[in-house]
Formats: C-alpha cells, sequence, structure tokens
C-alpha cells in the first residue's frame, strides 16, 4: 500500500476487492514514529508477488515459512520463499510461520502460547485459498486450521493487526466487532474477481 490503512480504508479504497486479510507482518521504515496510530511507513517482511498489477515485495527472511501461489485459477504451496518461481504465478504471497503442511500440523506445541487475534492464509485439499482468523493460541490455531481441511496454512499476522473481512449484501462483514476500524497496516492479502484483470492486460482464467 501506498500507506497504512485500516480494513475499512482498504475495503472503501478498493472496490474490486471482495475479501481481504491483514497481510505480512511488518516493521516501522527508518526514522518512523514507533506508533501504530502514528506511523505512515511500513516495511513488510515477507514476500508478496501481484502477477495482474505486477506489484513486488522482496522477501525478507527467503527460507522462512511457506508460499501460497496461484496458478491459472488452483493453488500450490511451497517451503520458504523462491522468487525464481514466480514468474508464471497470478499471485504470491509468503507467510510465517507454516502451521499446516501437507495437511499435517507443523506447528510446535507450546511456541507462542498467548491467547490472542490470529490470521492466516491457507489452501484447502481441493486447490482453493482460504482466509482465516480466531482468538487463541498459535498451536490451536494451526489445529483449527487443519480440522477445517487445510492442505497447507500460513501465518499472516495478529494481535492488534488480526482482521479478516469480506463483501456480503448489505455492507462488509468482518471476523470480530471492531476489526474493521482497528491497526492500520501496510498490506493485505485480497480476493479479487479475475473480471479485474482485463484492465491490467491479464487474461481470465
Amino acid at each position: 500500500l501506498d500507506r497504512p490503512m485500516t480494513a475499512r480504508e482498504f475495503l472503501a479504497a478498493h472496490p474490486e476487492v471482495t475479501a481481504a486479510a491483514d497481510g505480512s507482518m511488518f516493521g516501522f521504515c527508518p526514522g518512523e514514529p514507533h506508533d501504530y496510530r502514528s506511523y505512515n511507513c511500513g516495511v513488510v517482511d515477507y514476500g508478496m508477488f501481484d502477477g495482474v498489477t505486477g506489484a513486488l515485495q522482496l522477501p525478507r527472511h527467503p527460507s522462512w515459512g511457506g508460499t501460497l501461489l496461484v496458478r491459472g485459477g488452483r493453488a500450490e504451496a511451497t517451503t520458504g520463499c523462491d522468487v525464481s518461481d514466480w514468474w508464471t504465478a497470478d499471485v504470491a504471497w509468503q507467510g510465517y510461520p507454516a502451521l499446516v503442511r501437507h495437511g499435517d500440523v507443523v506447528h510446535t506445541p507450546g511456541v507462542d502460547p498467548d491467547r490472542v487475534k490470529r490470521v492466516g492464509a491457507g489452501r484447502l485439499r481441493d486447490g482453493r485459498v482460504f482466509l482465516a482468523a480466531a482468538t487463541c493460541s498459535m498451536h490451536d490455531f494451526s489445529l483449527r486450521g487443519a480440522a477445517a481441511g487445510a492442505e497447507d496454512f500460513f501465518y499472516a499476522d495478529g494481535g492488534g493487526s488480526g482482521v479478516v473481512a469480506a463483501r456480503v449484501d448489505g455492507g462488509i462483514l468482518a471476523d470480530a466487532p471492531g476489526a474493521l476500524d482497528s491497526r492500520r497496516v501496510p498490506s493485505f492479502v485480497a480476493a479479487v474477481h479475475p473480471l479485474h484483470w482485463v484492465p491490467y492486460g491479464r487474461m481470465m482464467r
């Protein structure tokens, strides 16, 4: 994003987005105040690629977590974040840590045990992508993802930054009261209908 936004601001600025989750974890840009209310520049820690617009965020930690890639309308997952694999992708998004891989919970019990807001993204066994939010420990979040049918599941962000929202008839539905207006963040992972790819010269799939 050009500037940090709440989920409500992001959805208002991008009417083509049908669903969104607070994207990867981030830090403050050099010289920015360490205050979530007043900062105006954030540095995303993990890799992202939008093959439609060409937007690219190189990973700061290429061996961490895993990456969701969408090619031809079907999701795949890799370990770590290898940008050389992105040239044929419609979208790529790196999450950390990995919670579920190949249908198995890989998060270690007892790590990050606090019961706080968690947000993640993953792929189901049939190749569809899903966004998820819950208030729980990290391991419980992993177990919930596996129980929901996740083949692969990666962490996005949480705490005061956590939000998952979708457009529904009559408005916007968020995962919790107040989530749309919670912390401003510099990135979101979002679902966009392929019809909106056409102005960028991308073929619908």
